[in-house]
């Protein structure tokens, strides 16, 4: 399956109304990593530039996220190159977001 795949079921056979919009917020935010990435220069650019696309209320938390979201970037960046591996993007997005729902549940 593909994170893609995985976040298009979340958002359509989860009940819960919250997970359902999140899943379509996050689908949108990996759109704007996708395009980060292909316009970045580097990956250094891209890394820093990436835990700002709303992940945390007004990115005010974000920043927390730069460790944990690493796999994912490196995931996204090959995938950009080619050399993408829907396993390894899918095993980084679900330790990032792990991490990620930590967060925001102390941001209530």
């Amino acid at each position: 399956m593909t994170l893609d795949d995985h976040l298009a079921a979340e958002a359509a056979q989860t009940e819960s109304y919250f997970r359902a919009a999140l899943a379509r917020e996050d689908a949108a935010r990996v759109a704007k990593l996708r395009e980060l990435a292909r316009s970045s220069e580097d990956f250094d650019a891209f890394a820093r530039q990436a835990p700002f696309v709303g992940w945390t209320p007004g990115d005010l938390r974000s920043k927390e996220l730069a460790e944990p979201m690493a796999p994912l970037l490196d995931a996204l960046w090959a995938e950009k190159d080619g050399l993408g591996d829907p396993d390894r993007l899918l095993a980084g997005w679900n330790t990032f977001n792990a991490e990620r729902m930590r967060i925001l549940i102390h941001c209530l």
